[in-house]
């Protein structure tokens, strides 16, 4: 892994998923930064938040319906030497099958990795999760796993992996699980130890993660090749959110 020291130029960021809990959070942290020349967000609709306004001048809304068709809409546009974030998931409830999520969580965000490598995307920073291993017996861990492995064959100049554990905030969409597993941790948060590496984070952690990454924040060096971020170091690089 070779460190430089980070180029203050502004660039253009793109962000798949970005309705999404944690692709929500991230827009918004890249929009404030004003770091980014222009931020292209890629969505099957338009967010509720832009319906009947203006948006930001430096921010684009790509809307694709159908993500089979990523290749046709977005070779339009100027990647190069471009941030690239994928916050783009599903659950096995949500898409139905195995083979919808996998199609979701698998293809479309591969399909997204190498278009924007195409267009010239220098950095992709990919939302995975704790457990993710391309072997894993866990299908969802699994899936994970050969996304992880599948993006690091398309050699960017810089890949960083996050992998959170279970996110903490509100989905549009809640699931009972999911909100009965936050309720619980939340209620016995005191009895866990703070470096457990499977302790849920606020998704609001996990986009500071990813924004202070690719704006090089924490650092002010770019380190070029793979790093993969543990929960761990997701809990440790950024700040509490206040309950």
């Amino acid at each position: 892994m070779t460190v430089f020291q980070a180029d203050s130029r502004q660039k253009s960021a793109i962000v798949i998923g970005a309705t999404g809990l944690v692709g929500s959070l991230l827009v918004e942290k890249l929009l404030a930064s004003r770091h980014y020349r222009t931020i292209y967000q890629v969505v099957r609709q338009t967010p509720a938040a832009l319906l009947g306004t203006a948006p930001e001048q430096s921010l684009e809304t790509i809307v694709i319906p159908d993500f089979g068709r990523l290749e046709k809409m977005l070779t339009r546009l100027d990647l190069q030497d471009a941030d690239a974030f994928s916050t783009l998931g599903t659950t096995l409830k949500q898409a139905g099958s195995k083979q919808q999520f996998s199609q979701v969580d698998l293809t479309y965000n591969l399909n997204f990795a190498q278009i924007v490598k195409e267009l010239g995307a220098q950095h992709f920073l990919l939302l995975s999760a704790t457990g993710a291993k391309s072997d894993s017996p866990i299908f969802y861990n699994r899936i994970k796993g050969q996304l992880e492995r599948a993006i690091e064959q398309l050699c960017f100049d810089r890949l960083s992996i996050f992998q959170p554990s279970l996110l903490l905030g509100q989905h549009r969409d809640q699931r009972l699980m999911e909100s009965m597993a936050q309720k619980a941790f939340i209620l016995g948060q005191h009895l866990l130890p703070a470096d457990w590496r499977y302790r849920p984070i606020e998704a609001e952690r996990v986009a500071q993660a990813m924004y202070l990454t690719a704006t090089c924040l924490t650092t002010g060096q770019i380190s070029y090749g793979k790093t993969v971020y543990s929960n761990t170091d997701l809990l440790n690089m950024t700040l509490e959110t206040p309950a």
